[in-house]
């Protein structure tokens, strides 16, 4: 007679009811009916999903660089919101031709991470000489024979003159020397300007921020990214498998 307990066992660890031969991994849907699982992600699937993450990184970068620069580092927190926003939408693009290789999947989620990083401080160098010009102009009684307006205008100019001068070629790169070696522009340097402009966030803190910010902006899209390396979600897993097991 046939062992039926090693019959229970087959269907048990392998799915098959023999239990001399286990059968090719399957999936099964919320009916407990098995389905194929496909075996390679689609390289193009995923290359869209790419692009699709990085345009929708540019406008939450822009929101980035201004709440990167709140006290306490309050604003890195929204690193990780926005992290998960933006995982969760190429998750939702690729997820129709999963499992993807592990290598393909963190190549696309550091793209989009590196251009969300680089838009921010970009950003944020852009926005610097505005703010330093409104806060000079807030603390400087004797504006001369000029406007608000053609005081701030004066000190951004100067501010973009300064950083060229002193840390070439300027823009973009030059923001990031003078935020990390100094990070200030010392009283008089620019002409009827009578206090010190200084970026609250220099030096060593600058560097932390960044590294803090770009570390959490890859946990929030890694978290959803890194999931399709799996032929289903854990969660939708264990609902799949529910009927299964009641069965």
């Amino acid at each position: 007679m046939p062992d039926t307990a090693a019959e229970h066992r087959g269907v048990a660890v392998s799915g098959n009811p023999t239990g001399t031969a286990p059968l090719p991994a399957v999936a099964g849907d919320v009916r407990g009916r098995p389905t194929p699982i496909a075996r390679k992600g689609s390289p193009a699937r995923w290359c869209v999903a790419v692009v699709v993450g990085a345009v929708l990184m540019l406008p939450f970068s822009w929101l980035l660089s201004h709440g990167a620069l709140l006290p306490f580092f309050l604003g890195v927190f929204f690193f990780v919101l926005f992290g998960l926003i933006v995982g969760a939408t190429m998750h939702r693009v690729a997820s129709l031709t999963r499992p993807y290789s592990s290598r393909m999947l963190l190549t696309g989620t550091s793209v989009v991470v590196a251009i969300g990083m680089v838009v921010s401080v970009w950003q944020e160098s852009r926005d610097c000489p505005l703010k330093l010009a409104r806060d000079a102009a807030a603390r400087t009684r004797l504006l001369g024979d000029r406007s608000v307006e053609e005081f701030k205008d004066f000190v951004a100019k100067s501010w973009r003159t300064y950083v060229l001068e002193r840390y070439p070629p300027g823009g973009l790169t030059g923001y990031i020397r003078w935020v990390v070696r100094s990070g200030e522009i010392p009283k008089g340097t620019i002409d009827g300007v009578a206090i010190s402009l200084v970026r609250p966030q220099r030096g060593l803190t600058w560097i932390l921020r960044v590294v803090l910010s770009a570390g959490l902006l890859a946990f929030g899209i890694g978290s959803q990214t890194l999931l399709l390396r799996l032929p289903r979600d854990p969660a939708v897993r264990k609902i799949d498998e529910r009927p299964a097991a009641d069965s």
